[in-house]
């Protein structure tokens, strides 16, 4: 990151943001986590599918790393293990702005349990499909 390059060689005190599902302690750097939820949540869907156990789910993110890493590497192998759960996964690209598509087709699926990742702005706007003025 030329940018933390840039801060070191200035001397100035940072904190890199880790955006990963997991701190990398190889590296010999700090890593503040600024969003930690990335650390816990996955437990927290893990007892959500548990405690409701559902066949079908949606899984609805957007295509970073951190996300790909808990969505597609972590929680739906685990839903698919755990409950034989039938899946329909959403891969959101960051540049887009219409999700009416990706809307219809999980409302085709009639999933039991919809899990949704993303920034709030884009998050807002994914669900505008579900207005009723759509």
């Amino acid at each position: 990151m030329a940018v933390e390059r840039q801060v070191s060689a200035a001397g100035l005190v940072h904190f890199p943001w880790i955006l990963d599902i997991q701190i990398n302690l190889t590296e010999p750097k700090l890593n503040f986590r600024v969003w930690v939820s990335f650390g816990l949540e996955l437990d927290v869907f893990k007892k959500i599918l548990d405690d409701t156990r559902p066949k079908r789910v949606a899984v609805w993110y957007f295509n970073t790393e951190a996300a790909v890493e808990e969505y597609a590497k972590k929680l739906i192998p685990y839903a698919r293990q755990a409950f034989m759960a039938e899946i329909l996964e959403e891969v959101i690209q960051s540049e887009a702005t219409d999700y009416r598509a990706t809307a219809a087709r999980i409302n085709a699926f009639a999933p039991d349990l919809i899990f949704l990742n993303g920034f709030i702005r884009k998050w807002l706007r994914s669900l505008e499909p579900y207005s009723p003025s759509a």
